[in-house]
C-alpha cells in the first residue's frame, strides 16, 4: 500500500498504471454496490407486493 501511494504521490513513470489501477478498484466496488442495493431494493419489493395487493384490493 505504501509503494502504491509513493508511486501516486511522486512521479515515476509507473504512475500512470497506478492510477489506472486505483480508478478500476473504485469503479468494481461503485459497480459492486450499486448492483447489491438494486437487489435489495427489489427483493425488497418482491417480498412486499403480495401483501400489498391484498391491501390494495381491500380498499
Amino acid at each position: 500500500m505504501a509503494f502504491a501511494v509513493y508511486l501516486m504521490f511522486f512521479d515515476t513513470p509507473a504512475k500512470g498504471i497506478v492510477n489506472v489501477a486505483v480508478t478500476l478498484a473504485a469503479a468494481c466496488l461503485l459497480n459492486a454496490y450499486f448492483a447489491q442495493a438494486v437487489v435489495s431494493i427489489v427483493t425488497v419489493i418482491g417480498l412486499c407486493l403480495p401483501y400489498l395487493s391484498r391491501w390494495l384490493l381491500k380498499l
